[in-house]
């Protein structure tokens, strides 16, 4: 988009946003809202000054930020950082131009003309720009000196400022507004603020440029020497001595800095300074300038064979897919155990490697999308199968691969990351909380090989990254090479990519459609073996993917040895004796064997028969309560005893019987009928039990005798005992609805082309109306927030939609919760937290924020 300088502005004066918008016709308009999406969520733009609004809200600008390359995040941290001075040739010069000095400035204009587009940047007459004043808010301190002059003089009193202008000889009116707009020009421009300076004392001079090394020393990305080129800092960790002389000559070079009007008291009364930005950009060294560089970094490649694609992905899938049954079939039979602190140790993880024949690293990736999935959950400190794992074992394997595929793709967490960034082991199904968005290094590192030629795949991990660091600074600047060496595995084992080549699987993936991926894994991966593959050395083989009827065959009579495109079990004596041992015979083994894999090899048939010959020469069975008598007489009457048979009572010697039974049922029993048996220990002395009396009137009003031994289960529980949470809820719901009536049908989201002509004509929102009596009822109970952010929320009540709040909490801490089933109490907001995951209340006067999500409208 050409700049088109906005209407209304003196050459010189930087423009606003709103005026700007109003130049623009619909096409334009509807490129900055296709760059700028996130302004159309929750309730439709009612105007160009309500858009105006929303692409200034600093939450909207952090959103619009994070998707930015580094050369298009220098240019805006530069033009923030030149305050009222921004110009494109001001901007140029203070970019690096030595890597294309011949197409320098050209690049520079291309990267602002893209910035200008998405309403980061702002056109005025005479070639100023002004920046987004949400940049601002984001950038406090850009290029890590200090904040614009513009941000500093707003909490300067306005007689502090007619002192400034006074002093440089300026006649401006006492309007709070005109004297910031004077003064913040004057310092925009470098010759004015040299020109100050070479009036002070030497002394004085010396210590402004010596604050001005000290802040480019503190730069975020570099250290930037005079030349422009990258210096390491100098470690020095020995402590700095006061000097006392050094410390008042800093003090009265400061004084004299406010008294000129360089620098302001970072708050009132305060000794300390702060210098406006355009005063370290002036008084930098000539040379001085930012790292910038318009075209990203090559990334080497190497050839791949399109044809060994598909087969390499499809035998990487059926690999990762026999291991993922193999692992989630043995938590089926045996159940993890979870660590007191959360998530399956180490020892556990290796245990179910050695088990099942897999890594593990495929352990670990499996229990995390197996988690996510549904498959497996957890039961006290125990992880088990869930009861969704039999109907995902009986799918396809191109319908089981698609769910764990695009499960990997969002998982919170690389999986295969097995230690903290202290060192310290980490559990599999446990946070990685270093790691702040894993879906984004999957969805970029695969982006990447997806945008390659066809033919060729990444041959350097690391040069890859450089890359993705150009394109994503703030998403990747905290990427470790390790994390991305392990999301760059997972995708191979996965057979997303291969060879550094992006798959028709990975290309399925990051479309999202479930359709789409399982036609893909259809064409790839074998079909289902219903038959086995019995070898006289006691080996069971079955190649690609086994059917589940077979798997429980072999199962339960064999020993799984590996997984993989052919999936391996033995069968052992220890084997043969489990199966027996769970009811099975010889005969049923065998015909088991037979079923799925013909006839049986006679080493086979000897192994079974030999482990029956041998099977059950010892018995032992279960007694849950033995009773013992002297006399055998009377055990003998308590087995023939016709009402005592539900205890499953058997002798095993003269004077000992046994029952199947607990010991409380059969104390019950044996004195319904009529004995008078008692409790022993295991050592042999009786169980005494004490219990307390306490008196209490009968209802002869007569002294009784009560023991509590608790509720009566005779009595019904008492009316009104119902979850005081759940009666709270409903009132609530009860409230707002009295507030509100019966909710509409939310209004329509708009789409880019349509809101700007709508905008474009002047046309306004049909939504004002239905919300303006909600609006004023947020404003009377305490919220204090812009006019779009309390419609947003106006909306968001109306129509049961969620919203992000960034809230101050009592203890005076700021988070940001995303909420949503919002009720409204009065002065409260009572909300279903999806940070806490329960209910909770926010006092409308201490949000500070208020954000639509995506789909919200």
């Amino acid at each position: 988009m050409t700049p088109v300088p906005a209407p209304g502005h003196d050459e010189g004066v930087p423009p606003t946003l709103l005026s700007w918008l109003t130049t623009l016709d619909a096409d334009e308009l509807s490129t900055c809202l296709r760059l700028r999406p996130d302004v159309l969520w929750g309730v439709p733009v009612a105007d160009l000054e309500d858009l105006a609004e929303r692409l200034e809200h600093p939450a909207s600008v952090t959103h619009a930020i994070t998707g930015l390359a580094a050369p298009w995040l220098a240019v805006l941290e530069v033009v923030t950082a030149l305050g009222d001075g921004a110009s494109v040739e001001a901007v140029a010069r203070l970019l690096d131009g030595s890597t294309a000095p011949d197409s320098h400035d050209a690049d520079v204009r291309a990267v602002i003309d893209g910035m200008i587009s998405a309403a980061l940047v702002v056109p005025g007459q005479g070639g100023v720009l002004a920046v987004n004043p949400g940049a601002r808010a984001v950038f406090t301190a850009p290029l890590a000196f200090a904040p614009p002059a513009r941000a500093l003089l707003v909490g300067i009193p306005a007689t502090e400022l007619m002192k400034v202008t006074r002093a440089w000889g300026m006649d401006v009116a006492k309007r709070k507004a005109d004297l910031v707009d004077a003064v913040a020009g004057r310092l925009a421009d470098p010759v004015h603020v040299r020109r100050v300076v070479s009036e002070a004392e030497p002394e004085v001079a010396d210590v402004l440029l010596e604050s001005v090394r000290r802040a480019l020393d503190r730069a975020r990305t570099a250290v930037w020497t005079a030349d422009g080129t990258e210096a390491e800092p100098e470690a020095d960790d020995a402590p700095t001595p006061f000097d006392p002389v050094a410390f008042r000559r800093e003090r009265a070079a400061w004084a004299w800095a406010v008294e000129h009007g360089l620098a302001y008291p970072t708050e009132p009364y305060s000794t300390s300074v702060t210098f406006p930005a355009e005063v370290f950009v002036a008084l930098a060294p000539p040379r001085f300038c930012v790292p910038f560089r318009a075209q990203p970094p090559a990334v080497p490649t190497a050839p791949v064979p399109p044809r060994s694609l598909a087969s390499a992905a499809g035998g990487a899938v059926t690999e990762w897919l026999g291991a993922a049954m193999a692992v989630l079939e043995l938590v089926a039979r045996e159940p993890l155990t979870l660590l007191q602190s959360g998530g399956v140790g180490a020892r556990e993880v290796q245990r179910v490697a050695r088990s099942v024949g897999a890594t593990t690293d495929d352990v670990r990736l499996v229990l995390e999308i197996a988690t996510a999935v549904g498959l497996v959950t957890a039961s006290g400190r125990s992880l088990v199968a869930a009861t969704e794992l039999a109907a995902w074992r009986g799918e396809t394997p191109p319908q089981r691969a698609r769910a764990l595929l695009r499960a990997w793709f969002g998982l919170p967490t690389i999986a295969t990351v097995d230690r903290h960034a202290d060192g310290r082991t980490r559990p599999a199904l446990t946070s990685l909380a270093e790691v702040r968005d894993p879906t984004g290094i999957r969805a970029v590192l695969v982006s990447a090989a997806a945008d390659l030629d066809d033919g060729v795949g990444i041959a350097s991990t690391d040069a890859l990254v450089e890359a993705v660091r150009w394109r994503l600074p703030l998403a990747a600047d905290p990427w470790s090479p390790e994390w991305v060496a392990r999301t760059w595995a997972e995708a191979e084992r996965l057979g997303v990519v291969v060879d550094g080549a992006c798959t028709d699987i990975g290309r399925a993936v990051l479309r999202g459609g479930p359709q789409d991926l399982e036609a893909v894994l259809t064409s790839v991966l074998p079909a289902v073996q219903r038959r086995a593959l019995i070898g006289s050395d006691l080996t069971v083989v079955v190649p690609g993917s086994p059917d589940p009827t077979v798997v429980d065959v072999l199962d339960a009579v064999a020993v799984r040895e590996a997984g993989g495109a052919a999936s391996t079990w033995r069968l052992t004596a220890a084997s043969v004796r489990e199966a027996l041992d769970s009811g099975l015979t010889a005969d049923a083994v065998l015909s088991a064997l037979e079923t799925i894999g013909g006839t049986v090899p006679q080493p086979v048939d000897y192994l079974v028969r030999d482990v029956e010959r041998r099977h059950g020469h010892l018995r032992v069975s279960s007694a849950a309560t033995v009773l013992t008598g002297e006399d055998a007489a009377l055990l003998a009457e308590v087995l023939t005893h016709r009402g005592l048979r539900h205890l499953g009572l058997r002798q095993v010697a003269p004077t000992v019987l046994v029952a199947t039974l607990p010991v409380p049922h059969v104390l019950t029993a044996l004195r319904s009928a009529g004995f008078l048996p008692v409790e022993v220990s295991d050592d042999g002395s009786p169980v005494v039990g004490l219990r307390a009396l306490h008196p209490r009137t009968g209802a002869d009003g007569t002294a009784a005798l009560a023991v509590p031994d608790g509720p009566d289960p005779s009595r019904s529980p008492e009316v009104g005992s119902e979850d005081a949470d759940e009666v709270l809820r409903r009132w609530a719901r009860e409230q707002t609805a009295a507030l509100l009536g019966s909710p509409p049908l939310p209004p329509r989201e708009d789409t880019p082309d349509g809101a700007a002509q709508r905008l474009v004509r002047g046309e306004e929102g049909s939504h004002r109306n239905d919300l303006a009596a909600v609006e004023d009822r947020l404003r009377d109970n305490g919220l204090r927030l812009g006019a779009a952010e309390v419609r947003q929320l106006a909306h968001a009540l109306v129509h049961g939609l969620p919203v992000s709040v960034r809230y101050r909490s009592s203890s005076g801490g700021v988070t940001v919760r995303l909420l949503s089933d919002l009720q409204l109490l009065g002065g409260s907001l009572f909300a279903w937290c999806h940070l806490r995951e329960d209910q909770r209340s926010f006092t409308l006067s201490r949000i500070l924020a208020i954000s639509a999500v995506p789909g919200a409208g």
